[in-house]
């Protein structure tokens, strides 16, 4: 998974089925996401490359709390920790006891949709709405598609839940994001969002 998608990345293949262009599309979008404050989950996820051939499948736990505050776990085998808050993104990978250190810059990334600021979603993104069954899907274009780390997300709620999320990136490569055992909207211990480094580990700054 791209590390600067890490949180959002996912997906929930538009399985041919065209969305319909809807202007308040971006209004019912940021009015289901302003109702999340806390977001806690487990998820799955399953990496697909550019030809539909299973690269990944992982587990794991996500929590997120607005503004701009997020951990990201995935469990053994391929075991990794993300934790960001508003002005730093830790990376940790236990196998190579490895600490990478980016500044936070999630302008375009889905962890900005789901744990930053809402108010520009309407002018960074074209956003179309379709009903699939019992969800609500939201498919999001980045205007400028330079810089941006995702040539499509799709957020899937279904009520008030957010249920899956679906990216695919620049060079096809699909991720496809499931959440289950969901509680929003609890309070969180706010050192779930702060990183120490291990002894021992190499930290590099990016």
């Amino acid at each position: 998974m791209n590390r600067n998608c890490l949180l959002g990345a996912v997906l929930w293949l538009c399985s041919g089925v065209a969305f319909a262009a809807d202007q308040g599309a971006s209004a019912s979008l940021v009015e289901k996401l302003e109702r999340i404050q806390t977001y806690s989950s487990h998820f799955q996820q399953t990496i697909l490359d550019a030809n539909g051939n299973e690269v990944q499948v992982t587990e794991g736990e996500f929590n997120a709390q607005r503004p701009g505050k997020f951990y990201w776990q995935t469990e053994p085998p391929y075991e990794q920790l993300v934790v960001g808050n508003e002005e730093t993104v830790w990376v940790y990978d236990p196998d190579l006891e490895q600490v990478t250190i980016h500044q936070q810059q999630l302008a375009n990334t889905p962890a900005a949709i789901l744990s930053g600021d809402l108010s520009e979603i309407s002018q960074k993104y074209r956003v179309e709405q379709q009903k699939q069954g019992k969800k609500t899907v939201f498919n999001l274009q980045p205007v400028a598609t330079s810089g941006a780390d995702f040539s499509s997300l799709l957020i899937a709620f279904k009520g008030k839940s957010l249920v899956g999320l679906t990216l695919i990136d620049q060079l096809g490569q699909k991720t496809e994001i499931a959440f289950s055992k969901i509680k929003t909207n609890k309070k969180m211990d706010s050192t779930l969002f702060e990183f120490v480094a291990p002894e021992g580990s190499d930290v590099i700054t990016q």
